[in-house]
C-alpha cells in the first residue's frame, strides 16, 4: 500500500494532547466523499472481453466512487486497489457494495487479487460456493496454550493500546502493563474452557488470537486500573443483550470477546487473519453446541465485517459519548457522534 499524503489545516487533538484518531477518520471520509457527483474518475476499458465488461462497469466505478478523491491514477484491468488508495476499511465497502450491485466475490479472493482484472475473473453472478479456500490454505489454528503467552500478550497489548477505539479517550491513564494484568487474571480460564485459540501462518509463526468464553461461564476479575472503565462500559450494553434476548443457560452463547492480530501484517493479511478468525470462532462455537455467537465492535472495520460479510445481527447500536459511568462522569464525553459500539448477535442453526 503506498501512502496517501492529505494536507490539512490543523490536526484534531484529545483533551489529553494526544491525535484524535476519530476526527482525523471523519476528515479523511468527507476528504474523499464529499460532493461525489463532481469527481471524475479515468477510467480504461481496454483488454477487457465483452463478456465482462457489464461486470468490470460496475466494479470500476464502484472502486472510483469508494476510494473517491484519494484515487491517484487511472483505473484498468492492471490497477492494484490498494496502490490507488485502497485500505481495510473500503475495500469492505467495496465488496459489499458490488454485492448490492448482484457482482459476488469473497473479501479474502478481492484483497488478494493482483488488480482489478483479477478481482474481475473471481467476481460471480451467485453468493453460493464463495468459500475463502486460500485462508485455509495460508493459516491454520491451534488450542490456546501455555506456550502461547508470551506472543499472545504482545498482540492483545498491541492492537488495543495503539488502536483500541475506547481506550484511546482514557489516555494517559491506561498502560500497557494494565492488559497483562487482565490476561494475568484470565489465562488459566481461558485455556482451561477450551474455547480459545492463535492462529498461525505458513512458517508457523503466531499472528492472530481470539479470546472466547462460555458468556455465562466467565470467570470473576477485579480490575484495579482505568481498563475497569472499558470493562463497566461492555457490560453495560451487553449485559441487557446476553440477559433479555438471548437463549438462557450455560452452553448456549459463545461470547468472542477478543481478537488481536500481529502489528507487522499489512491491510491485506490483517484482514485475512481476521476473516480465518471468525470461520474458526464459528466452528468452534458449532462443534460445541453453542446456540449462537455474541461480540462487541466497537471500531468501523470489524463493525461493517460483522454485519456485512459474517452475517451477524445487531441487537444494540449504542453511542459511545452518551455512556454515563456509575460515578456520573463521561468517560467518552470527547468522542465524536460518529462513533458507535454494536452489540451483535450471530444464530448457529
Amino acid at each position: 500500500m503506498i501512502p496517501q499524503v492529505i494536507v490539512l489545516d490543523f490536526i484534531p487533538l484529545l483533551v489529553n494532547g494526544k491525535i484524535d484518531r476519530q476526527s482525523l477518520l471523519k476528515m479523511y471520509e468527507n476528504t474523499n466523499n464529499n460532493d461525489d457527483s463532481s469527481i471524475i474518475v479515468d477510467i480504461d476499458y481496454s483488454g477487457i472481453p465483452d463478456n465482462k465488461m457489464a461486470a468490470a462497469k460496475v466494479l470500476f466505478e464502484t472502486v472510483g466512487n469508494v476510494i473517491g478523491r484519494s484515487t491517484r491514477a487511472p483505473l484498468s484491468k492492471y490497477s492494484n486497489f490498494y496502490e490507488l488508495g485502497g485500505n481495510s476499511l473500503n475495500s469492505v465497502f467495496t465488496v459489499t457494495q458490488l454485492r448490492d450491485s448482484g457482482y459476488f466475490i469473497g473479501i479474502t479472493d478481492f484483497i488478494t487479487a493482483e488488480n482489478l482484472g483479477e478481482v474481475l475473473d473471481r467476481i460471480t453472478g451467485s453468493d453460493t460456493g464463495l468459500a475463502d479456500t486460500k485462508l485455509t490454505a495460508s493459516y491454520t489454528s491451534a488450542p490456546l496454550a501455555k506456550e502461547h503467552k508470551e506472543d499472545v500478550y504482545q498482540m492483545v497489548t498491541n492492537s488495543f493500546y495503539e488502536k483500541a477505539d475506547l481506550e484511546q479517550w482514557l489516555m494517559p491513564n491506561i498502560y500497557k502493563t494494565d492488559y497483562a494484568e487482565i490476561l494475568d487474571a484470565i489465562w488459566d480460564a481461558l485455556i482451561e474452557k477450551g474455547l480459545s485459540f492463535v492462529v498461525k501462518d505458513k512458517s508457523g509463526e503466531n499472528v492472530g488470537v481470539a479470546l472466547n468464553f462460555d458468556a455465562r461461564g466467565e470467570p470473576e476479575v477485579e480490575v484495579t486500573s482505568k481498563l475497569l472503565i472499558v470493562f463497566e462500559f461492555l457490560e453495560h450494553i451487553e449485559g441487557p443483550v446476553r440477559d433479555e434476548r438471548l437463549p438462557s443457560g450455560i452452553n448456549t452463547v459463545f461470547h468472542s470477546f477478543m481478537m488481536a492480530t500481529a502489528s507487522k501484517l499489512t491491510a491485506q493479511q490483517n484482514i485475512s487473519v481476521m476473516q480465518f478468525m471468525e470461520a474458526e470462532v464459528l466452528r468452534t462455537a458449532t462443534s460445541r453446541g453453542f446456540k449462537g455467537i455474541l461480540t462487541t465492535n466497537t471500531s468501523p472495520l470489524t463493525q461493517q465485517l460483522g454485519t456485512d460479510v459474517y452475517g451477524y445481527t445487531v441487537m444494540t447500536d449504542y453511542q459511545v459519548n452518551q455512556y454515563v459511568a456509575p460515578d456520573g462522569s463521561k468517560p467518552f464525553g470527547a468522542a465524536p457522534d460518529s462513533q458507535r459500539a454494536a452489540v451483535s448477535w450471530k444464530a448457529i442453526n
